[in-house]
């Protein structure tokens, strides 16, 4: 679903930051879209910030008995992102954690987010999106802005494969 890397020494010492970047790949079919596009939100667990269930059902979901999730996708990239972040400000650098994604992993992208300015609140947070619907209440935006992420929307990729109508750009 998605790849975690980290910049190169040449390049991070051009910036004067160690940029970890979270890419997730866009990759659903269009009965995927149909089957995980729920409007009823839930709480995220953080004061009044709800997403759709669906998507955060995909987020959050794991099973002992599959090779690849045995964790969920919440737990496995909060993990490598606080070990690689723990590695590179050992050595002295200053880290900065961008994540993006396309179309429905960029929802993903969007939670990761918002889980990592969470978890990290003393990181710098970017979040670059590539035609995410709107996925959460206010309070969810509201609570990226406090938290100080970044965000860079392209908003005029392509809608999702199942449902145009339904596809509002995310402007946070």
């Amino acid at each position: 679903m998605g790849y975690i890397v980290v910049g190169n020494d040449l390049e991070s010492k051009m910036i004067e930051i160690r940029d970890i970047m979270v890419v997730w790949r866009g990759t659903m079919l269009p009965s995927k879209w149909y089957e995980e596009m729920q409007r009823d939100l839930e709480p995220l667990g953080y004061k009044e910030a709800k997403v759709e269930r669906g998507f955060s059902r995909i987020y959050k979901s794991k099973s002992i008995s599959t090779r690849y999730n045995k964790t969920s996708a919440l737990e496995q990239v909060i993990e490598e992102i606080k070990r690689l972040t723990k590695f590179y400000k050992s050595t002295g650098e200053k880290v900065s954690v961008t994540v993006t994604g396309h179309s429905l992993d960029d929802i993903l992208a969007l939670l990761n987010t918002y889980a990592a300015a969470m978890r990290f609140p003393t990181l710098l947070i970017n979040f670059i999106s590539f035609g995410a619907p709107r996925v959460g209440n206010m309070a969810f935006r509201d609570e990226l802005h406090h938290r100080g992420v970044k965000a860079l929307n392209y908003n005029r990729i392509r809608s999702s494969p199942s449902n145009a109508g339904y596809c509002h750009y995310l402007h946070v």
